[in-house]
């Protein structure tokens, strides 16, 4: 056993212990209880929950944890094959970056170049100032020619300059780049890919198995399947408009849960019934090995029937002898030496070798006999014979 965490929703996760050796179809039902999930959707149809890991890659679930490279301790997400709750997480947008200063021709910028206006500014107002409205000062300094500032800008860096009034925005990340990308069907292992996971076609239905367990079986005169049973426990069998849903092989099913050596299946052609719409799409039950002719049972070696254990099989044949003497012979056996005794009496008679004895002087009313062999045992079949006197019998061992 090696213990996971294991997440259902974006609240709820607990550490389960797992074996990493068996396949996840096989940890996946019992992971559904535990974590008290529905097991069937709206429509009644079962919900086909799957294993992811952390990158949201769909886990093979017809190999082991350890073989999808789980390593012990993992997170792993439990969620419905076509409604995972993880997708729904909002992708993070980047808020706007703040633009730069846009740099004009050297070290030289926008704001620089304000300040030295204002600097233009203020000197041209203090030579006024100084001169005043005759203009005599101005003779008495220098001239001040002031030529206006250009800045030395190339046009290729003026058509790059945006206006200071309209912000730079950067463009935003691709929203594709941002949201988690789930595996496609081409993306998983190259068995998943190839075939449908859930579908089968029915191969395991042959007149010779039939023998294995008869009961699993429907024989007609020119038709041989395979029933549709409505429980796992293969007890009660699933009505069709005629007669009950038979599969046979050639048969496509949809496996919806394997719940060890018996599969719940859906229906989805039927080469017996094709047009009964109780037939085509009905759920039931079918032994894993009637649809994939794997892991056959032995047929059961038919117990040998236990001997029957010989016994004295006596019947009255007429009333022919003397009123006083009955007569008896048994066949099938060396009778020489034993006993014809009348019970309650010390009345009897020994058995010669032909298996032949005659006892007279019997009680004039209704009584009862019994056969001894050599050791004084009552034979079986022979104890409590009804008689009277004239009776002659037969006894035959077997």
């Amino acid at each position: 056993m090696t213990s996971y965490t294991i997440q259902w929703s974006k609240e709820n996760s607990k550490p389960c212990d797992l074996p990493d050796d068996k396949p996840i179809y096989e940890l996946i039902p019992s992971l559904v209880k535990e974590c008290q999930l529905r097991e069937t959707d709206e429509q009644q149809h079962p919900i086909q929950y799957e294993l992811f890991d952390m990158s949201y890659n769909l886990l093979n679930k017809e190999i082991s944890l350890a073989k999808n490279n789980q390593p012990p301790g993992a997170t792993l997400y439990l969620a419905d094959r076509n409604r995972r709750w993880f997708v729904s997480a909002a992708p993070v947008v980047p808020a706007p970056v703040k633009p730069p200063l846009l740099p004009l021709s050297g070290n030289l910028s926008i704001p620089a170049v304000v300040g030295l206006g204002l600097i233009v500014v203020i000197v041209i107002l203090f030579t006024r100032m100084m001169t005043g409205s005759d203009g005599r000062f101005a003779a008495s300094l220098p001239t001040l020619t002031i030529e206006p500032f250009v800045p030395n800008v190339t046009p290729s860096a003026v058509s790059t300059l945006a206006p200071p009034s309209t912000p730079i925005v950067p463009t935003p990340t691709k929203l594709s780049t941002l949201v988690p990308v789930l595996p496609t069907p081409t993306s998983l292992s190259p068995t998943l890919a190839s075939t449908p996971t859930y579908l089968e076609i029915v191969s395991g239905v042959k007149p010779e198995y039939r023998s294995i367990k008869p009961e699993l079986f429907f024989v007609g005169r020119t038709s041989f399947g395979a029933f549709l049973w409505q429980d796992s426990k293969l007890r009660e069998k699933i009505p069709a408009t005629e007669g009950y849903v038979v599969v046979s092989n050639g048969d496509q099913i949809e496996i919806l849960a394997r719940l060890g050596q018996v599969y719940q299946v859906r229906i989805h052609t039927n080469v017996l019934d094709p047009d009964d719409p109780k037939v085509i799409g009905a759920v039931g039950y079918l032994p894993a090995w009637i649809i994939t002719d794997q892991d056959v049972p032995p047929t059961p070696t038919p117990k040998p029937r236990p001997s029957p254990t010989p016994k004295l099989r006596v019947v009255k044949v007429n009333e022919d002898d003397s009123p006083d003497c009955i007569s008896m012979q048994i066949r099938n056996i060396n009778a020489n030496g034993w006993l014809l005794r009348i019970d309650g009496y010390q009345l009897f008679a020994r058995f010669d070798g032909g298996g032949n004895a005659r006892l007279c002087g019997v009680p004039n009313h209704a009584f009862t006999f019994s056969i001894l062999d050599n050791k004084g045992q009552a034979v079986p079949g022979g104890q409590g014979i009804p008689a009277k006197g004239r009776d002659i019998f037969i006894g035959e061992w077997r």
